[in-house]
């Protein structure tokens, strides 16, 4: 279905929100944009571009609005003043702007913790969730009084302008610059990726979807760090993978099948083609 009305998307400049703005660019949807402070969004036009102090003075007359806005510290497990204010503060305001518009927030994975067992549904518990985690399931609970909200929890997004810091684009790095990658243990912990592009076209789909309520946003399935490298050893043939340690680290094992079952998009980008890409973009940048 077409979205009727215009849309809004605040955090239009981060990795996520701004390939949400390109994607609602090539659906022919007219968007406005709030970002934290005055900036520019390259190949793609916004009727209008606010500041996140004009969020009160904005009137309720948007169709949708998609919250990708958020605070990812480099230290998950300190609380701060940003972080509290980012995660948890701003999807309020949000919420109590906005309370006829269909919203779709970017929520993250990171609400589980470390899974009890697998694979994780919606229901399963938070467990020994890291500051970042709570931030982000206390955003989701700001919400929950939203008569026509969707909270879509991501697992580790990937693509080009990926942060750094993380399993895939650290081995990426040292892939294209050292032509080697190390992995702990035997290489069997389990992730699941998603491209940025998919997540930003279920962002879209659950917003012109009836459905509302959790859902995990993931890909098909999980792979393993070895997958992930040998991956890697196909467009790098002349990387070496090595092996050091243990990994105590735990696998994440998703069910998507609500999602599936209520929202028609599926993501469609493998993670070999996505991986191919970032390796293609790292080096037409260099």
């Amino acid at each position: 279905p077409r979205m009727a009305g215009e849309c809004l998307i605040i955090g239009s400049t981060g990795f996520l929100g701004s390939q949400l703005a390109v994607s609602l660019s090539h659906a022919g949807i007219s968007f406005d944009c709030l970002d934290r402070s005055p900036s520019r969004h390259p190949g793609v036009t916004p009727k209008q571009t606010f500041h996140l102090p004009d969020l009160e003075s904005l009137s309720d007359h948007y169709s949708a609005v998609f919250l990708t806005a958020a605070m990812i510290p480099d230290d998950k497990a300190r609380f701060s003043p940003e972080l509290v204010e980012a995660n948890i503060d701003l999807p309020r305001r949000v919420a109590s702007q906005f309370p006829n518009s269909v919203l779709t927030f970017a929520s993250s994975a990171s609400v589980y913790g470390t899974p009890a067992k697998s694979p994780i549904v919606e229901s399963s518990p938070h467990n020994g969730l890291s500051a970042y985690g709570y931030s982000k399931l206390a955003g989701e609970t700001s919400l929950m009084h939203h008569r026509n909200c969707r909270i879509l929890r991501f697992s580790s997004l990937y693509g080009e302008g990926m942060r750094s810091g993380t399993f895939l684009p650290s081995i990426l790095a040292d892939a294209t610059q050292l032509n080697s990658i190390n992995l702990l243990g035997d290489g069997s912990r389990q992730q699941n990726y998603l491209h940025v592009r998919d997540a930003s076209n279920m962002m879209l789909s659950a917003a012109q979807n009836d459905c509302t309520g959790v859902f995990n946003a993931v890909s098909n399935r999980s792979h393993s760090n070895l997958e992930v490298a040998r991956i890697i050893c196909e467009f790098l043939p002349e990387t070496k993978i090595e092996f050091s340690g243990k990994d105590d680290s735990p696998s994440f094992l998703y069910d998507n099948s609500k999602w599936s079952s209520h929202i028609p998009y599926q993501p469609s980008i493998s993670l070999a083609s996505g991986i191919r890409a970032c390796i293609q973009n790292a080096y037409q940048s260099d």
